[in-house]
């Protein structure tokens, strides 16, 4: 499906990722989405060399041959307005920032936890592992849940690296927080709601595409670009 990167940061090796039936294949100057079960896959095209950015999807028609369909197209002189537009999606969540105090976690029974998500890539390269005859990454599911440490007392949240960290409460994550130190050496926590942080991201989602849609280049003018196709 394309020529692997030559420079990848993914550990093992690696030159993709599986979930299930999902996988994600790293190439020079692309990535791949696909489902394994399915005969189609997308592809985001940087565009080093042709100035384009396209994101298409390829099929095979029912007689056999190979199809392509645009579904995304931008210059990529065109970034640097998209990203002043979406300059304020930090400040969005920051404010939904709520101050964490660990007297409240202990009145209402919420446990704290690090290792639940892979963020960093050490701890990626240890819950990972390369699929058999295949370069891509799978996880490893009992590895992840060794990973996963809870402290024996709220107030050992101190002793850690800032960071963020996993809010558990009957089994459940409900938040993610996050320790940070100030210029005076002072510790703060600060949490956000995991319903909220879903609902944050459709929402951030929406955004990046009315905004990148604004810089996109029109279907009517697909034709002055070889690599794009019209239709469906």
């Amino acid at each position: 499906m394309g020529e692997s990167a030559s420079l990848n940061s993914l550990p093992h090796g690696a030159d993709g990722i599986e979930i299930g039936d999902f996988a994600i294949q790293f190439c020079k100057d692309k990535v791949i989405a696909f489902k394994r079960t399915a005969g189609d896959h997308f592809t985001i095209h940087a565009g080093t060399n042709s100035g384009v950015i396209d994101i298409h999807r390829t099929w095979r028609d029912p007689s056999g041959c190979e199809q392509h369909t645009t579904i995304f197209a931008m210059r990529r002189d065109s970034i640097p307005a998209l990203l002043d537009e979406l300059s304020s999606l930090p400040s969005t969540f920051t404010r939904l920032l709520r101050h964490l105090r660990l007297g409240w976690l202990g009145h209402r029974r919420i446990w704290i936890a690090w290792g639940v998500w892979p963020i960093d890539p050490e701890h990626i390269s240890r819950v990972t592992r390369r699929k058999p005859g295949r370069k891509r990454l799978v996880f490893d599911t009992e590895q992840i849940l060794n990973e996963i440490d809870a402290p024996d007392y709220l107030e050992d949240v101190w002793a850690r690296p800032d960071g963020p960290f996993s809010l558990v409460k009957d089994g459940q994550i409900i938040g993610i927080a996050f320790k940070a130190t100030d210029p005076h050496g002072n510790g703060k926590l600060a949490w956000i709601k995991l319903r909220h942080l879903g609902r944050l991201a459709n929402q951030m989602g929406a955004l990046i595409v009315q905004v990148a849609l604004r810089h996109a280049i029109p279907e009517s003018e697909y034709h002055k670009y070889s690599l794009l196709r019209g239709g469906s």
